[in-house]
């Protein structure tokens, strides 16, 4: 759910209107673009990264800036849909350098949008403000309702990331009273009722998160919006875990992950990054011939200076002599000053390793609840990028003393109590008749896990049995009450 919403609500600021049909006949860059926007248009999400993929490395060869940065940015952003952070904001980067290179004040706006958006998704809530703030010293935009729409939008977003979810919720209902007044379209009015839903099971209210589920997921349903409707799904199966009613739960799980199958086909998607990377590798491989030939060219030159300065020295001995009692007292004066630099280095460091660690009991214990606290929210813990980094940030320390403290107080690390969390919930899962329905593959997505491989590694160092041998057992003891 995090990569739909929080992605998608922002293609139609990045769309520019060009619907032309697929053909097979042409293979320059615009008609390659051209194919890629009707693909998109009809929602073919794997297709338009093809195209998109192709069009970009035409581009490039044509030298074409203004396509290769729409290219770049649609790429970026169907990246950010199959979980590619690393290339969504790779390309994010090269669609924006461009941006700036013809001075084009739209595009940056969107693509300094998109950077708010990754940036949150990821928790990083300091570069998501950075670019928030560079946002807004833009110009005023030719579509001004849509930049100020989504000043709006990405402010939320910005809520969101921090836990001020009241705000959050408040800015969103802002944003959608401005898509109504200024007749913006149902999409618009849907992304902001979307986001508020989300908003609602984050804060536990999932009665209120049930009602604009079941909206959202009509109102997406009717405008055929695959990522609307996946989200919906989303939202509706945290709701009903969160009232306790399994049944409902289960059903909108099962459609999510039925659905999200069809949008994200993940093995199509990994084959078509094939042209990406072969064209990467070529462009790699000029970059290091081009930079082969300047070495060769700075090393002749070097020879030639060399060769210049030896026939000075031969020339003017007394300067030479004069310049090497130069050098000597200057290489004296470089040791003296390494030597005072390493002395304060080492004295900086003793002070850190006596100082770095040392925390008031009061403090120590304070801080252990809260981690305590994260450890038994599984909504938290169940994020499968979860870890220490984002422990320190959940409870507002640094890493230094996450560790400390949980070493101190648990006596294991940190992963090691991660997965025995993750575990416990799972096997209340396996030994629950209401989840008798559930999958194994289901139950470890739900705890956290990427894989089954994962999973059976953690569940075993825990519990030390398999999963399925656990589950044997409780059935066979459950079955033995029964008859008894």
């Amino acid at each position: 759910m995090k990569r739909l919403i929080n992605v998608n609500s922002f293609l139609i600021f990045f769309s520019f209107l060009l619907g032309m049909s697929c053909t097979n006949k042409v293979y320059d860059a615009e008609n390659l673009t051209s194919i890629a926007d009707s693909c998109y248009k009809a929602d073919n999400s794997l297709q338009a990264l093809q195209y998109y993929i192709k069009g970009f490395i035409a581009a490039r060869k044509e030298s074409n800036d203004y396509l290769a940065m729409r290219c770049a940015g649609y790429i970026s952003i169907l990246y950010n849909n199959f979980g590619n952070v690393d290339g969504s904001l790779q390309y994010n980067k090269l669609g924006y350098d461009l941006a700036i290179k013809l001075a084009d004040d739209d595009a940056k706006s969107s693509f300094l949008s998109n950077y708010v958006t990754y940036y949150c998704n990821n928790k990083d809530s300091v570069n998501a403000r950075k670019y928030y703030a560079e946002l807004l010293r833009l110009p005023v935009h030719r579509d001004k309702q849509k930049y100020e729409y989504f000043c709006l939008y990405e402010y939320a977003r910005i809520m969101k990331c921090v836990g001020n979810y009241s705000e959050a919720q408040n800015v969103h209902s802002q944003a959608l009273e401005y898509a109504r007044e200024n007749k913006m379209g149902a999409l618009y009015i849907l992304f902001q009722n979307s986001e508020i839903g989300n908003l609602m099971v984050l804060q536990h209210k999932y009665d209120k998160a049930v009602i604009i589920g079941k909206s959202c997921l009509a109102e997406a349903l009717r405008l055929n919006y695959k990522e609307l409707i996946l989200n919906s799904y989303k939202m509706l199966a945290d709701a009903y875990v969160g009232l306790g009613e399994k049944d409902e739960a289960y059903e909108y799980l099962e459609k999510y992950h039925k659905q999200s199958t069809g949008v994200y086909n993940m093995t199509k998607y990994f084959s078509l990054q094939n042209d990406l990377y072969q064209y990467e590798n070529v462009e790699h491989e000029h970059r290091v011939s081009n930079l082969v030939i300047v070495i060769i060219l700075i090393t002749a030159m070097a020879v030639v200076l060399v060769f210049l300065l030896f026939v000075i020295i031969f020339k003017n001995q007394a300067l030479r002599k004069a310049q090497v009692i130069v050098v000597n007292k200057d290489q004296e004066i470089l040791k003296l000053e390494q030597k005072n630099n390493n002395l304060s280095e080492a004295i900086d460091n003793q002070l850190s390793r006596n100082t770095s660690y040392a925390m008031p009991v009061d403090q120590k214990d304070e801080l252990f609840m809260k981690i305590k606290s994260i450890f038994e929210d599984l909504y938290i813990i169940s994020d499968v990028d979860f870890n220490i980094n984002k422990m320190a940030e959940c409870v507002g320390s640094n890493v230094k003393y996450v560790s400390v403290v949980i070493n101190e107080k648990f006596g294991k690390g940190f992963k090691v109590i991660l997965n025995e969390y993750r575990v416990k919930q799972a096997c209340k899962m396996l030994s629950d008749d209401n989840y008798y329905r559930f999958t194994i593959k289901t139950i470890f997505e739900s705890v956290g896990y990427r894989n089954a491989a994962s999973f059976n590694r953690a569940f075993k160092s825990v519990m030390g049995m398999t999963p399925s041998t656990y589950q044997k057992i409780y059935r066979h003891e459950a079955d033995a009450e029964i008859e008894e």
